[in-house]
């Protein structure tokens, strides 16, 4: 390639290349006529869709086909949660993306000694595609607060993952749709933790309230037995 002229055109022959995939991809079928509206009519929408595609950039894609290997970054642990920081270190059978992340974010507060029982938690179907700061508002008492004291613990969410380690029927779904936690981290902040049965293997997310969007219809979410918060907590 000798000119700007051929570098430029090569480029915008590999983003229409890049579009055409990506819509190729796209289950446009199954998003809701509302979500594409609000693309269509928000450009705060498509702002946080390029901010999306702005992080993953900054990720490294590991291919479906590869086996998955733990990561191996030295995560420092405590003696509090070290059953618990082993349990979701990225291995065969369970991926964490971003362990250090979610480390950092959720994990790292979390205690061995948390609640685990799940025998009084519940769980209920989105029926439509809604976005957190909805399913607050419907499903969990109209406020953060309000949803901290039903979030789950990673304790609980490690019985449910022990019980179903190998796509078992059971609580959590296993047909590739989202079950949706919410857990207490880092300065008491609310945080969604979401996995998903996809290829063989659980998938482990975390994101900040709100940062993932909306969730399908058909997400599972899962609440713990409503409790009291400590000061820290609030």
């Amino acid at each position: 390639m000798d000119t700007m002229a051929d570098l430029t055109t090569d480029l915008a022959r590999q983003d229409q290349v890049f579009l055409a995939r990506l819509i190729e991809r796209l289950p446009l079928g199954t998003i809701p006529k509302e979500v594409k509206q609000l693309f269509i009519d928000d450009p705060k929408a498509v702002n946080w869709l390029a901010e999306r595609m702005q992080y993953y950039r900054n990720i490294s894609i590991q291919s479906p086909h590869e086996e998955m290997k733990p990561s191996s970054k030295v995560v420092p642990v405590s003696a509090r949660n070290i059953v618990l920081a082993s349990f979701f270190q990225p291995r065969k059978g369970l991926r964490c993306h971003n362990y250090n992340i979610f480390m950092e974010k959720v994990l790292a507060t979390a205690r061995d000694d948390d609640l685990a029982d799940i025998s009084e938690c519940h769980f209920t179907d989105l029926s439509r595609s809604m976005h957190e700061r909805e399913i607050i508002v419907e499903y969990t008492g109209g406020s953060e607060l309000e949803a901290k004291k039903k979030a789950s613990t990673l304790n609980q969410l490690k019985t449910y993952l022990t019980h179903q380690a190998n796509g078992e029927d059971g609580p959590l779904l296993v047909n590739g749709c989202a079950n949706i936690f919410y857990v207490v981290g880092k300065n008491g902040i609310l945080f969604v933790v979401d996995v998903m049965w996809r290829g063989g293997q659980w998938d482990v997310f975390v994101w900040g309230l709100g940062e993932y969007g909306y969730w399908d219809s058909g997400s599972r979410l899962f609440f713990s037995k409503p409790r009291v918060l400590n000061s820290s907590t609030i």
